[in-house]
């Protein structure tokens, strides 16, 4: 599945999404009507792709357009008929990239379990998610980017002194700082309970350390059993939202 969001993330900007699709059927040249090209909009070259050219993506990844600037009311319809994914881009702003092998990553936060399709081949995987009162979101999540090495402050989440160090082979999958990444404590609990403060932590004899070899951003990790769902907007969140009020967020619905 191929996603269009136009995000304005930047200060003061406005939201908008799309679904966009290119038109390639051809009309007979007697029936055509001759009429003149809509100038291209001069504030859209102000506008970033989330996806480098080039770049091998997993099958969750949406392809996002952030403004540098607010979209006027009266100008969104225009933007978004103007982007559309194809094999060529227009308006100037191109990226070329290809969506590689399926992984789906399924936490089960009830059974302390991570099961790890790819490409149809499947493997169960222990885990050790938020301990109750730091509940791991709920939903389905994509992987934004990964690190060998993060450094992780409980004081960015309200937690205190609760941790302050850096933690290795982390999956990034939400703004608000949720990771998937190897934990000490894994080791002993995984697969047996819950304990962490809301990551997902997979154990130190090599498992972390498999899982972040083979993913890759724009790979999908879903969380069932939880509580609350991730909100739209907190990393690439959206795919929690119904189609229905995803399309109605368009200027041309």
């Amino acid at each position: 599945m191929c996603a269009l969001g136009l995000a304005g993330c930047s200060p003061g900007a406005q939201a908008q999404s799309a679904d966009t699709r290119a038109d390639t059927a051809r009309r007979p040249a007697s029936a055509v009507t001759h009429k003149t090209a809509p100038k291209a909009l001069e504030r859209l070259s102000g506008a970033r792709i989330n996806i480098a050219d080039g770049r091998t993506v997993g099958v969750g990844m949406p392809v996002s357009v952030t403004f540098d600037h607010p979209v006027a009311a009266a100008e969104r319809a225009r933007t978004e008929r103007q982007l559309t994914v194809t094999v060529r881009a227009g308006a100037g702003i191109t990226r070329h990239f290809t969506v590689g092998r399926s992984l789906v990553a399924t936490v089960d936060v009830r059974t302390h379990t991570m099961k790890v399709v790819k490409d149809g081949a499947t493997r169960t995987v222990p885990i050790s998610a938020g301990a109750p009162g730091m509940d791991t979101w709920n939903g389905t999540m994509v992987v934004s980017d990964k690190a060998t090495s993060v450094f992780m402050d409980a004081r960015t989440v309200g937690y205190g002194d609760a941790y302050a160090d850096y933690y290795s082979y982390a999956v990034h999958l939400t703004a608000s700082g949720t990771y998937l990444h190897q934990n000490p404590k894994a080791h002993t609990y995984a697969g047996r309970q819950n304990v962490t403060h809301g990551c997902v932590g997979l154990a130190t004899d090599g498992t972390a350390k498999r899982f972040y070899d083979e993913v890759i951003p724009g790979d999908v990790v879903k969380v069932v059993g939880s509580k609350d769902t991730v909100a739209p907007g907190n990393g690439y969140g959206d795919r929690n939202v119904d189609w229905d009020d995803w399309r109605a967020g368009s200027a041309l619905t």
